[in-house]
């Protein structure tokens, strides 16, 4: 794992950053078990304090976005009866994205630490090319649906500390990390077409409710395997003359390590131990798999480390001792992943505060629109917007509700509402201010600018092309 310095020097103001970030998140936990409102008003101003406090160490980006939403909150207040509202509004989804890429953060404390983790990343990045792309695409698509991010928090790692352990040149660890994260990235980020435990899918249904869901599954799914092939296709034929010439090179050529079995056990255990706390955490507070999983981080690194500890693994001392670490360290390093994202959500809402439907419900019914390029137009707008920092939750959101009030819309409601998820689905590889994106970022020490645009962003163009083509096929049935 790449080691940085710390964002803030002086130990002083690691405290109360640090203070601040646990008040958030503990806050925004209470809120999710009980759903009392004087929590989430907490949460919301633990993270104005924790910007005030912060903000000396933020970068251009996070001083901007700051800058905007405080004008943005300005203009609610004076054009608006209700702008106060929306400001406290736009605050909370600001508090809780901040809150999620932090606990989400967590799992991976316990997870780089793991012998269980160096042996399986050992094992994934010692297979031939093509399969160890599909392998981590599939297993970032499989896991994802069980644990929606923290499939990220878990597999990420395993990547780095395989790679690392790996005698490979340096060269070839270099392109191996690229690949298999960029796989990681891909498969997680199309779950959204049709995985039920997707925060997408529970928007959708709700936005959407005359749509059949068994056409968005299936639409979905079709989609999404398609997707696999062309990440597949881009990938093999990227690294085709490399891979020619690293063994022409004998470089990269290490014989196939076999599947350490007992590490394969015992990680699927962790996993089936975390998956089923969120289930049964998400039936007996009857909320979503998110905020389900959200609770169960900081008992996943708790419980974790406590295994560790008792097994004497060398890199772990007492659960104290994690803890504190994560404390002085872990929060406060992530403190710009957390304001760059909470500020994009505040932004957001703000501007779907100020930008009524009645602007958007024109566009959509003006004249008669091929309902091919009305499909294809959904998922370029959200993923236009996400180059600006506009959470796709928004725009989904804002363009799924003017669409669901007209009366004769172009195309059937369920394939809108997968055009509408596929625009989610490609912000995840294409914009540097998505969760996912900045999630990834945080634990593997590459900035989400590299991972999207830099990795991804020629196959982020061609999937869009595909997509565009898939879209006006679904029109068409």
């Amino acid at each position: 794992m790449p080691e940085t310095p710390p964002l803030y020097p002086s130990p002083g103001q690691r405290f109360l950053v640090g203070a601040a970030l646990c008040l958030l998140m503990g806050a925004e936990l209470l809120y999710l078990m009980t759903d009392a409102a004087a929590l989430k008003v907490i949460a919301g101003l633990s993270f104005v304090a924790f910007a005030a406090i912060g903000a000396s160490r933020f970068g251009l980006r996070e001083l901007a976005l700051f800058s905007v939403a405080t004008g943005m909150s300005v203009a609610m207040v004076a054009l608006n009866p209700d702008g106060l509202a929306d400001v406290v509004q736009a605050l909370s989804q600001a508090a809780f994205l901040g809150a999620f890429i932090l606990l989400m953060a967590l799992l991976r404390e316990a997870a780089a630490t793991s012998p269980a983790v160096r042996l399986i990343g050992a094992w994934l990045t010692k297979q031939p090319p093509g399969r160890r792309y599909l392998a981590m695409h599939n297993g970032g698509h499989g896991l994802g649906v069980l644990l929606n991010f923290g499939a990220i928090s878990l597999l990420s790692p395993l990547i780095q500390q395989g790679i690392a352990s790996s005698d490979a040149p340096d060269e070839v660890k270099q392109i191996r990390e690229r690949r298999l994260l960029s796989a990681l990235l891909r498969g997680f980020s199309w779950i959204v077409l049709w995985s039920p435990t997707a925060v997408t899918q529970a928007l959708l249904a709700g936005m959407f409710s005359t749509a059949d869901p068994a056409k968005i599954v299936l639409g979905g799914l079709a989609i999404s395997g398609v997707m696999m092939l062309v990440g597949w296709a881009e990938d093999t034929l990227r690294w085709k003359r490399t891979a020619a010439q690293l063994r022409a090179n004998r470089q990269g050529s290490e014989p196939l390590m076999p599947l350490p079995k007992r590490a394969a056990l015992d990680l699927l255990t962790v996993i089936a131990v975390l998956a089923a706390t969120v289930f049964a955490i998400r039936a007996a507070l009857d909320i979503r798999t998110v905020y389900a999983l959200m609770i169960t981080a900081p008992l996943g690194l708790v419980g974790w480390s406590y295994i560790q500890a008792r097994a004497k693994v060398a890199e772990v001392g007492s659960v104290g001792a994690k803890l504190k670490g994560v404390f002085e360290d872990t929060l406060p390093n992530g403190a710009r992943e957390a304001a760059t994202l909470g500020a994009s959500a505040f932004l957001g809402v703000a501007m779907a505060a100020l930008l009524p439907e009645e602007v958007i419900t024109p566009l959509v019914t003006l004249g008669e629109i091929d309902p091919g390029l009305f499909l294809a137009a959904l998922p370029t707008i959200v993923l236009i917007s996400c180059q600006f920092g506009v959470t796709p939750i928004v725009m989904v959101v804002f363009l799924g509700t003017a669409i669901s009030h007209l009366d004769s819309p172009p195309v059937d409601f369920a394939w809108i509402a997968v055009a509408l998820s596929t625009g989610w689905a490609m912000s995840m590889t294409a914009s540097p201010f998505s969760a996912v994106a900045l999630l990834l970022g945080r634990i593997t020490g590459h900035s989400a600018q590299r991972l999207t645009w830099g990795w991804n962003g020629a196959y982020s163009l061609i999937a869009l092309a595909v997509l565009w083509i898939l879209l006006w096929g679904l029109s068409r049935l």
